[in-house]
């Protein structure tokens, strides 16, 4: 019987729906090594015309997720638990393409996690963290990868507006310090499962928290994300389904904003927490749009 090795894990080299969606591309080397790239087009744009800042969370998500993938048994899969991101820059002001290397990983009871910098050429764009979830390919991880049979066809050209476009966001009620939203859950949004890719959940959090953000900033601030959070509770079915998002103001200064978005399943549950930390900066000019 052959050795198993990590090569053999089915996350070891898999591509997702929504990577085509956002422009996510991985090169693994023989060693493990695995650089993941991220060249968001127009369906990633937000009113700014660069790519919503919450992107990252797709990105962060696979560089800290494939160090994990190399020190769990190939019989066994991770489901992304929390991600963290510290944003150095503004992501995509100026470069059109943001990567990373996954850092060391480790090993705990239940689960692992890696850290790592993501960067733009030399400049360094945000540092990103995760915790996954070690679980046999199972029922378990929100299903077996392999055992579920895709859509018949994935129907990429409708993306071609803008980011809340490509998440079906619209806004539903709006009060001074809470934002309800809903989001449609495309089957093309999907991860390795063929559930909900956690990234564009958490990019969906992170959309709902931006809007209520600027809209409770002081007059003549230009805010920016510092950071943001995504802890993931339960899988979200990568069906279509409408799914509704509640941002609430956690604290409204002059020079720092934090918000909150919780995403629910379509039975009413919660599946994801956002979180995102915005500061403000008097008369800050508008970013350059990203050089090819």
């Amino acid at each position: 019987m052959p050795e198993s090795h990590w090569t053999h894990n089915p996350q070891a080299d898999v591509v997702c729906p929504s990577d085509i969606v956002f422009g996510l591309t991985r090169q693994t080397t023989d060693d493990g090594i695995r650089r993941t790239e991220l060249r968001p087009g127009p369906a990633s744009h937000g009113l700014d015309g660069l790519p919503a800042p919450g992107v990252l969370f797709m990105l962060a998500d696979t560089v800290v997720g494939g160090p994990c993938v190399r020190i769990v048994h190939p019989t066994e899969v991770i489901v992304t638990s929390s991600l963290h991101i510290e944003l150095f820059s503004r992501p995509f002001a100026g470069h059109a393409v943001v990567a990373g290397v996954g850092g060391e990983p480790s090993r705990y009871q239940g689960g692992a996690a890696s850290a790592s910098i993501v960067r733009s050429g030399d400049l360094d764009v945000a540092s990103v963290s995760g915790r996954f979830a070690v679980l046999p390919n199972s029922e378990r991880a929100a299903g077996a990868i392999g055992d579920l049979a895709p859509p018949a066809d994935f129907d990429f050209e409708q993306f071609n507006g803008s980011v809340l476009h490509t998440l079906g966001g619209r806004v539903l009620g709006r009060t001074a310090d809470t934002l309800t939203m809903s989001f449609l859950a495309h089957p093309e949004l999907a991860n390795e499962r063929l559930g909900l890719h956690g990234g564009c959940a958490a990019l969906m959090g992170e959309r709902a928290c931006d809007d209520l953000i600027r809209s409770v900033a002081a007059a003549g601030y230009d805010v920016q994300a510092v950071t943001m959070n995504a802890v993931f509770f339960r899988p979200i079915p990568a069906d279509g389904g409408e799914l509704k998002c509640i941002a609430t103001v956690q604290h409204s200064g002059r020079q720092l904003i934090a918000a909150q978005a919780v995403m629910y399943t379509q039975s009413g549950k919660p599946a994801i927490v956002v979180d995102v930390i915005a500061g403000g900066v008097v008369g800050a000019p508008q970013a350059e749009p990203a050089r090819p």
